[in-house]
C-alpha cells in the first residue's frame, strides 16, 4: 500500500499524519506520559516539529485539525512542551519529503535557544547562519537521503507530475548525516549504549542512518563550556545535528525515544528531546 498521499501543486504527504492526525487520547497516554517525564521536568524540554500536514494544510483535501495530542503534552509538560506550529509556513518543508528543510530547521534551532534563556536561565547566542536556496531537479542529486516520499516504497505505483523542488543548505551548518566522515582523531565520538567508545570501529565510514545513527550514541566534548546534555532525536534533527553537538561541554545525541535507563546512566545536567509530532506518544 502506498505510503504517499498526492497533494496540491505536488506537494507530497505521508499517510501516518494523516492517521496520527485524527487518533483519540486516553487516560492511559495521560498517565504514560507523566510516569515518562514528569520526574525529570525540572531539567527536560521537548520540541516539537510540527507535521507537514499541518503546516501545509492548504495543499492536502479533506484537512481536519485534531489537536487533543498536543494538548495533552501541554497539559502535563506546560512551558516545557514547546509546540509553536505557528510560526512556520509551506515554504519550511520539502514538497517532495516528509521533513522540514533547513529553512524551517533552524526556527527549531532558534526556539531552542529562547527555550534555554527562558526556561533554564542558560544565556546562549544563537549563530547568524545564511541560508542558500537551490532549486533542484531532484531531491536524490544532493545525496542527503531526502527525497523520501518520491521513493518507490513510499509511492507505490503511483505517478508524479513533477518531483522538482527547492534545497537549502549554509555554509554554517555543515552536514553531518550522509556527509561526515568518521576520524580516529575526530571530536566527534561513536559510543555504544553502554558508553564505550567505538570510533575507532566506524573509522573512514560515512554517517549513515543504519550504520551509527539508529545503532549508536554521537558524542562530543568541548572545551570551555558548560552542562553535560542528553539529546534524543529522530529523523528531523539530522539535518542540524552540527550545531546542536557543538552547544554544550558534553553532548550525547541518542536516535531513540526517551529513556529512563539511559538518563541514569549519562546523568545529564539537561534533557531535551526534539520529536515530529506524529512521533509523539508512540
Amino acid at each position: 500500500m502506498a505510503k504517499t498521499i498526492i497533494g496540491k501543486s505536488n506537494y507530497l504527504f505521508l499517510t501516518s499524519e494523516e492517521v496520527q492526525n485524527k487518533r483519540d487520547v486516553t487516560n492511559n497516554s495521560l498517565r504514560q506520559l507523566n510516569q515518562t517525564y514528569v520526574p525529570f521536568i525540572k531539567n527536560f524540554a521537548l520540541i516539537v516539529f510540527p507535521n507537514k500536514i499541518v503546516v501545509c494544510k492548504d495543499y492536502f483535501d479533506g484537512y481536519k485539525t485534531n489537536s487533543f495530542q498536543t494538548d495533552l503534552y501541554r497539559c502535563v509538560l506546560k512551558n516545557n512542551f514547546v509546540y509553536e506550529p505557528d510560526k512556520f509556513d509551506f515554504n519550511d518543508f520539502y514538497k517532495t519529503d516528509s521533513h522540514m528543510n533547513l529553512k524551517g530547521s533552524l526556527k527549531i534551532y532558534y526556539s531552542f535557544i529562547e527555550t534555554l534563556k527562558s526556561l533554564f536561565k542558560i544565556d546562549m547566542e544563537p549563530k547568524c547562519i545564511n541560508i542558500e536556496a537551490k532549486h533542484v531537479e531532484n531531491l536524490g542529486e544532493v545525496n542527503l537521503g531526502i527525497g523520501d516520499l518520491t521513493w518507490k516504497d513510499n509511492l507505490g505505483d503511483q505517478i508524479l507530475q513533477s518531483v522538482e523542488d527547492t534545497f537549502y543548505s549554509s555554509p554554517e551548518v555543515c552536514p553531518v548525516y550522509c556527509k561526515k566522515v568518521i576520524k580516529i582523531d575526530d571530536s566527534l565520538r561513536v559510543l555504544n549504549y553502554q558508553l564505550v567508545d567505538e570510533t575507532s570501529l566506524f573509522e573512514d565510514q560515512v554517517v549513515s542512518w543504519s550504520n551509527i545513527i539508529s545503532p549508536k550514541i554521537l558524542y562530543q566534548k568541548n572545551d570551555g563550556k558548560k552542562h553535560r546534555v542528553l539529546i534524543f532525536y529522530d529523523s528531523f534533527l539530522l539535518s542540524t545535528i552540527s550545531l546542536y553537538i557543538n552547544m554544550f561541554e558534553e553532548v550525547f545525541l541518542v536516535k531513540t525515544n526517551f529513556n529512563h535507563e539511559l538518563i541514569k546512566k549519562i546523568n545529564p545536567n539537561y534533557i531535551f528531546e526534539f520529536r515530529c509530532e506524529r512521533f509523539l506518544l508512540l
